[in-house]
């Protein structure tokens, strides 16, 4: 007997959330790994880059830039400069 063929609810617009979630929630408080998860959901899927300056970044999760900024920067990645 073969497993059942899972059916998609959507075909397009979503990924799979597998080990690349997990790590940040285990080492970041909640604003940082919600940034990073907001990133991923933005990020362009063939080149996995999010083209965005920390103003912007703040403007779509009503925010501060300067908290973006430091939720970048203990994300540990390249801060984005402001427009």
């Amino acid at each position: 007997m073969s497993a059942p063929r899972l059916i998609l609810n959507t075909a397009t617009g979503w990924f799979a959330a597998g080990r690349e979630l997990r790590r940040p929630s285990r080492c970041s408080p909640m604003a940082p790994s919600k940034l990073y998860v907001h990133a991923c959901l933005r990020a362009n899927r063939h080149t996995g880059r999010l083209d965005a300056t920390v103003d912007e970044l703040a403007r779509s999760d009503d925010k501060s830039a300067n908290s973006v900024a430091l939720n970048l920067d203990e994300l540990g990645g390249a801060t984005p400069s402001a427009a």
